[in-house]
């Protein structure tokens, strides 16, 4: 699907968007926390329709010793075009950055220099430059408030699924987060925690 010429590369993405999606694995499986920061993290690849695109990969992360924060998916396409990786669409879950901040230039309308929450997800529309036929410059500059309540790491891996159309999201488990006193007495008393 990916090895077209350069003009059609373009359409070809927003199709890989729009196509329902499968793992292609049968199980997902987190990595070790780093010995630095902590950070774990999966790679996988997804299939279409049967077939094993090469390149196309959903990745996620998130730090071990912080339980029910700072989670990432995000669904991007190596080797394309020329570059090392496309992504084409992310959600952030309770960054620990404190939210995003959109480019004033670079997106447009009401989402333009917009102040967003630490929940927000960088769709591939905000992010896809129409007259270039290709991705914003950056990683995923303009990102829009999600509507729904992500309470929970299963509420937002159901989100993923929906928004990135990958049909069996439920084979990523949680994250091999790493609960202490601290914070498992700060997840009991977290009012935004069912």
């Amino acid at each position: 699907m990916l090895c077209a010429k350069s003009a059609t590369i373009g359409p070809m993405l927003r199709t890989l968007v729009n196509a329902d999606k499968l793992i292609a694995l049968p199980s997902v499986v987190w990595t070790p926390p780093d010995d630095r920061d902590g950070y774990t993290r999966f790679q996988v690849p997804l299939s279409i329709g049967g077939v094993v695109e090469a390149g196309v990969t959903l990745s996620g992360g998130a730090y071990a010793q912080i339980p029910d924060q700072h989670v990432t998916f995000e669904l991007a396409v190596e080797g394309v075009n020329g570059q090392r990786r496309t992504r084409l669409m992310r959600l952030d879950w309770r960054s620990l950055k404190g939210g995003h901040s959109n480019h004033r230039r670079k997106c447009s309308g009401a989402l333009s220099g917009l102040r967003l929450s630490p929940t927000h997800f960088h769709s591939f529309e905000a992010n896809w430059d129409e007259q270039r036929q290709w991705m914003k410059r950056g990683k995923l500059p303009c990102a829009e408030e999600v509507k729904e309540d992500l309470r929970t790491f299963e509420d937002v891996r159901d989100f993923v699924g929906s928004a990135f159309k990958i049909n069996n999201i439920g084979l990523v488990p949680l994250p091999p987060w790493e609960y202490d006193l601290f914070n498992v007495q700060q997840r009991n008393h977290n009012p935004d925690r069912p």
